[in-house]
């Protein structure tokens, strides 16, 4: 267990410290409020000995300060164990595609939310590490054009740095579509799960499935 003492009289903190490493324990020391909250921005600790009438910033500030910052960790926390899976589906294959993700993320052990692109939000994405997109092929093997375009378009200013993985039914053609897609995605500095999507005619088999179910472990690993 890892302890921090914050005390301003060093004959009472290196007491308190030296009892405590004779029983076991790992102990910090700080002299101040300031100290201690510059310690604790970059270590984390399992218990705090903390004086109320200390320099710097008084123990009852310091209370409300590491208070504040442990709440914005659990909801970093929160948003690093959800993915988002965005998608548009006309027939319905490229929806059952997008569940199978969803399929793959929760066996992994996170949450997964599986969103019409009509209703998803980019600053979801826009947070994350990874996420996915699905869109069936379209007219000349492109992007659905009303809202996945669009929206496709906008994930392109920010998806430097960020894993997605690309999936999608189509009816013809030979995955132009995908191809093109992913490359936009390389190209905006994204790394494609896998290097490509995942694609099938019309309605996904088995395998299909299995596939996208392994892009939903790949995003849940990141």
């Amino acid at each position: 267990m890892k302890i921090l003492v914050v005390e301003d009289e060093a004959p009472i903190r290196d007491l308190i410290s030296i009892n405590l490493q004779l029983v076991g324990y790992e102990v910090f020391t700080a002299e101040d409020g300031i100290i201690a909250e510059k310690f604790l921005e970059n270590q984390k600790v399992d218990l705090i000995l903390l004086d109320v009438m200390i320099p710097g910033i008084d123990g009852f500030s310091l209370i409300e300060k590491i208070k504040k910052h442990k709440t914005a960790d659990s909801m970093e926390e929160r948003i690093m164990d959800k993915v988002t899976i965005v998608f548009w589906s006309q027939s319905g294959n490229t929806e059952s595609m997008a569940n199978a993700v969803a399929e793959g993320v929760t066996a992994a052990g996170k949450e997964a939310v599986v969103v019409d692109v009509a209703s998803a939000s980019l600053d979801d994405l826009k947070t994350a590490k990874g996420f996915a997109m699905g869109c069936p092929a379209m007219g000349a093997e492109v992007l659905e054009e009303g809202e996945m375009e669009p929206f496709v378009c906008d994930v392109e200013g920010f998806a430097a740095g960020k894993t997605i993985a690309l999936f999608g039914s189509y009816g013809w053609g030979d995955g132009q579509w995908m191809r093109d897609w992913a490359d936009r995605m390389t190209a905006a500095g994204a790394t494609v799960v896998n290097g490509e999507g995942v694609i099938c005619q019309e309605a996904p088999d088995d395998a299909a499935l299995d596939a996208c179910k392994d892009l939903g472990k790949q995003l849940a690993a990141l």
